[in-house]
């Protein structure tokens, strides 16, 4: 009897059988659903990073460790004669070593995904690099003397982190996920996600120049304080103005737009009342948690949004 060839793309299924031979699929695969959930842990310490980075900078822990890598000019790690500042900004630094292994996760399970995607592959790289730039950019950041605008780029740098790994987490719930550069295509949808990195940016700004430095002697962005928060409060209400109308006007009654609302809404309260109290430090932590919730709802609406408008969108 003729025996029939049977051709198969190993990068798309991961098996090749020809005539007479057979290459077995991988014997280790990950489903679509616990690549998701290692998504999820990156995108966890990630966050969480960002949060315990502010209690560094608001608790004055910044140049605990005065050195770097080194907490001191002779030890890895805090020596007894050191103050709690330095366990502080240590536990920052270890905590960056659980957040590495979080995205070695995501890098892996991207490659043994079944079915595997270039686009998750990508975007996983992308976070090794983030990564990697972060532990950098970190190191410079305490030889200049935690100078605010490496400080500045050192909290957008994990914007762009933290970016990733949501956009990682919420694509990868399809089997066959959407090429990146369909994400980005023009819409009110992404313009939220716009609006909502200016908020940040611009509080990143009033945060160069308010009072939480890091450390008594660090110099802060010769800006006006005022100047900057007013500022940043008007790009916070046309975010707010901007989720009303999509939910008034164009119908959207999406979970995660009103989630988005809320928080807004929550952070608004939060930051009045945090600029009226004379900016305590407790409240600059809660704020940058509140910063780093709304950034993460913001991306899972417009990813949410585009997918389920657009059934059309291009796989890979």
């Amino acid at each position: 009897m003729r025996q029939k060839s049977n051709y198969n793309s190993i990068g798309s299924s991961g098996s090749c059988e020809t005539i007479g031979m057979a290459v077995p699929e991988r014997q280790f695969s990950i489903s679509v659903e616990k690549y998701r959930q290692l998504t999820w842990i990156a995108c966890f310490f990630i966050a969480a990073i960002i949060v315990t980075g502010a209690s560094v900078r608001v608790t004055g822990s910044g140049l605990g460790c005065p050195t770097w890598p080194k907490c001191s000019s002779d030890s890895f790690t805090p020596t007894d004669v050191q103050t709690g500042h330095a366990l502080i900004e240590f536990g920052n630094r270890i905590f960056t070593g659980l957040l590495s292994l979080s995205v070695i996760g995501a890098v892996a399970g991207s490659i043994f995904r079944t079915p595997r995607s270039k686009t998750l592959i990508v975007l996983s790289l992308g976070l090794v690099l983030g990564v990697v730039a972060q532990i950098v950019l970190g190191g410079i950041t305490v030889w200049l003397d935690l100078h605010p605008l490496s400080v500045g780029a050192h909290m957008l740098l994990s914007c762009f982190i933290l970016s990733c790994a949501v956009i990682l987490a919420v694509i990868s719930k399809r089997k066959i996920v959407p090429q990146i550069r369909d994400l980005f295509r023009p819409s009110r949808h992404l313009l939220v996600m716009v609006l909502t990195y200016i908020v940040v940016v611009l509080g990143i700004v009033v945060t160069a120049a308010g009072p939480h430095a890091g450390d008594q002697r660090t110099k802060r962005l010769e800006v006006s304080v005022e100047s900057v928060a007013r500022i940043h409060s008007l790009s916070a209400w046309i975010l707010l103005l901007t989720v009303i109308v999509l939910l008034l006007y164009f119908k959207d009654q999406s979970k995660s737009l009103k989630w988005l609302g809320g928080i807004i809404i929550y952070q608004g309260i939060w930051g009045y009342s945090q600029y009226i109290m004379g900016v305590p430090s407790w409240m600059v932590l809660g704020h940058v948690l509140l910063a780093t919730l709304l950034f993460i709802t913001a991306t899972n609406y417009w990813l949410n949004a585009i997918m389920g408008r657009d059934n059309n969108l291009s796989v890979h």
